[in-house]
């Protein structure tokens, strides 16, 4: 169990928008070259309130990488 709750831990989602004034190239260069265990969404556009301005993209992506991290636990078993 305690394996599991590394793994679960290391995984990460970062969900940002081009063009943004939240999380901009420098800083997700830096997470690509720092971050192993970290999945990038570019939900398109946005500006600062991403959860408001694509509420249906973050949603399905957001199912999508809890399937993909569900997928692995089951894998890693």
């Amino acid at each position: 169990m305690r394996g599991q709750s590394v793994f679960i831990v290391g995984m990460m989602l970062l969900f940002y928008a081009t063009p943004s004034c939240t999380v901009r190239e420098p800083q997700l260069d830096w997470c690509r070259s720092h971050l192993q265990n970290l999945t990038l969404f570019d939900i398109g556009k946005g500006f600062h309130h991403l959860l408001e301005e694509n509420p249906h993209a973050i949603g399905r992506e957001l199912q999508r990488w809890l399937q993909r991290v569900n997928e692995m636990m089951t894998h890693s078993l």
